[in-house]
């Protein structure tokens, strides 16, 4: 359940005391845009919406839940967004049969990805990171500047430098990544929704998100595309969303299950690990990942082609290439 305007930190107590009460919506949920009568705001209301929705720009009450519906005040106007999902698209079975088809037909190459690899810009495919919960505004200044003369892909911090890293990278080529639910994953969806919005305010391009990889190893495979596609809904494309797995806290099949989940949301990476807990980037699991994503983008015509980001104890040019060659991007 996703009502955008619950995020605000303005809204009525109402609204704000049930967070995110959810009701497992069905196949039709979808989410809808709705312009206020009275400031002609846009907000964007979940279908199935079970808390009482206001207006970001007035706070006037645009719904209520009604017999499991969100029931639109008189005077409200609305269209479907096309550019969101249902938060419920298949049973616990079908996601296990789904995943156990991908699992069985899916094939591990061992050749290099990048044969070329001297031709490849490989300051662009990385992620200049620093999300140590003590960093300092001057060392976040310290890996902009340093980001700027190295023309990396982008620098990845957490949401409350986001505001700084935009204003010093302004201009530039580098984009803004920040985490959402970093480092363990398993905050409640509310939490990480509030993260989201934080972020993408502050100006950030791609949101880094670590599944809850306790529940994927519980094959709890619903509620973790509930969760990934509320925050694909609130961060539409343009904006990058990568999934952080764990990897050195999964078995294969763990890892090809997060790919199947990740590819039904719409992400468009999937990544090897936060780099905080147990190994980094390992060849095998990057091999696997790319096979999956690969095999998830040719068998299924509804799906686009993810990439594959390697994270974690990748430090000399040397590492970066091993990972490239197996099949990182």
């Amino acid at each position: 359940v996703l009502a955008v305007d619950l995020l605000n930190p303005t809204p009525q107590a109402e609204a704000r005391k049930h967070k995110l009460k959810m009701l497992v919506p069905g196949p039709r949920s979808f989410f809808m845009d709705v312009k206020c009568p009275g400031c002609f705001t846009i907000t964007t209301v979940f279908s199935h919406a079970q808390t009482v929705v206001v207006c970001a720009g007035c706070s006037q009450v645009l719904c209520q839940p009604t017999g499991g519906k969100a029931r639109l005040t008189e005077g409200c106007s609305f269209r479907r967004n096309t550019a969101s999902m249902t938060t419920t698209r298949y049973t616990e079975s079908e996601w296990r049969a789904m995943i156990s088809e991908v699992a069985r037909e899916l094939e591990v190459y061992e050749q290099d990805y990048c044969p070329d690899i001297d031709k490849i810009d490989i300051a662009r495919t990385i992620d200049h990171t620093l999300l140590k919960l003590d960093a300092t505004p001057k060392q976040i200044d310290e890996l902009c500047a340093e980001a700027r003369v190295a023309n990396f892909a982008s620098v990845c911090v957490r949401p409350n430098y986001v505001a700084q890293a935009h204003a010093n990278l302004k201009g530039s080529n580098v984009l803004i990544a920040s985490v959402i639910g970093f480092h363990k994953g398993t905050q409640d969806t509310y939490y990480k929704l509030q993260e989201t919005r934080k972020a993408l305010t502050a100006g950030a391009h791609e949101l880094d998100v670590v599944i809850n990889w306790p529940l994927l190893k519980q094959q709890e495979y619903s509620e973790i595309y509930h969760e990934l596609a509320l925050i694909r809904s609130m961060a539409p494309q343009p904006t990058v969303l990568k999934l952080i797995f764990e990897t050195s806290q999964l078995a294969s099949r763990d890892i090809v299950a997060a790919c199947t989940i990740a590819s039904a949301a719409n992400f468009d990476f999937v990544k090897t690990s936060t780099g905080f807990l147990g190994h980094g980037a390992k060849v095998e699991h990057v091999r696997l990942m790319r096979a999956a994503c690969d095999h998830l983008a040719d068998k299924r015509t509804d799906r686009h082609r993810m990439q594959v980001k390697a994270s974690g104890g990748v430090r000399t040019v040397e590492d970066a290439i091993t990972m490239l060659k197996a099949g990182a991007t």
